[in-house]
């Protein structure tokens, strides 16, 4: 019975670091030049499960832009994703994220 929940567990971190590999890849072919962003939440810090989104912070993107990424990861991972605008932020959030948060930096 363990072993299968230590299976199990090992078997979700490496779903979530193949998402994550997959996410980080697909943002960064999409950011414009100046373009910054930061991934957050489970899929960056760990306990991303089967009902959980991504969270994703654009800085510097406009709102074409940001959409046409957020349709991307979407259709291309099947998962909900939860867009922030940097600028929209809180400073104590916003700083947390640039500190914190899975940066990913254009082409």
């Amino acid at each position: 019975m363990r072993q299968r929940s230590v299976d199990a567990r090992r078997a979700a971190e490496r779903r979530a670091a193949d998402l994550r590999d997959r996410a980080v890849a697909l943002v960064r072919a999409q950011l414009p030049a100046g373009g910054r962003a930061w991934l957050i939440g489970s899929l960056a810090w760990g306990g991303f499960g089967v009902r959980s989104d991504i969270d994703l912070a654009l800085d510097h993107v406009d709102g074409q832009q940001a959409t046409a990424i957020e349709i991307a990861l979407c259709t291309a991972l099947g998962i909900e994703v939860d867009l922030l605008m940097l600028d929209t932020l809180p400073p104590s959030f916003r700083e947390r994220i640039e500190r914190e948060g899975l940066a990913i930096h254009g082409r």
